[in-house]
């Protein structure tokens, strides 16, 4: 399978969990994409996984649909990871706070995109 076909599957996936109001972990995420795909062996913290995500998020805040990736969390912190912040900080997301910002300052820009993609989701 060729990477834009990863990707569209990729794309499928969250948006599913989106238009359900709902959140996948990257482990989740990538057993969905392995299961999907024969003779993938995506890990949850692979580059490849990672960047695709970057780049759904980049398409569709540049469409003004929120960054996607925010429904996809860590399962023990139940919000994206380090690089979601990061990419919200260089795209000038509103409200976004850099990756060593507090927990609490974290889960707010957390919530406050997760309720733009779902309604974007929505429509």
């Amino acid at each position: 399978m060729s990477e834009k076909d990863l990707k569209e599957l990729t794309r499928e996936i969250v948006e599913s969990v989106a238009r359900s109001r709902g959140v996948i972990t990257y482990t989740a995420l990538a057993n969905e994409l392995n299961d999907a795909l024969e003779g993938t062996d995506l890990e949850p913290s692979s580059d490849t996984l990672k960047e695709m995500l970057m780049e759904l998020s980049e398409e569709d805040h540049h469409d003004k649909k929120g960054m996607l990736s925010v429904v996809v969390v860590n399962k023990n912190t139940k919000i994206p990871g380090p690089g979601f912040f990061y990419l919200a900080c260089r795209l000038r997301a509103v409200g976004a706070v850099p990756a060593h910002a507090s927990k609490t300052q974290k889960k707010k820009f957390f919530n406050s995109e997760r309720q733009k993609v779902y309604g974007a989701q929505g429509d």
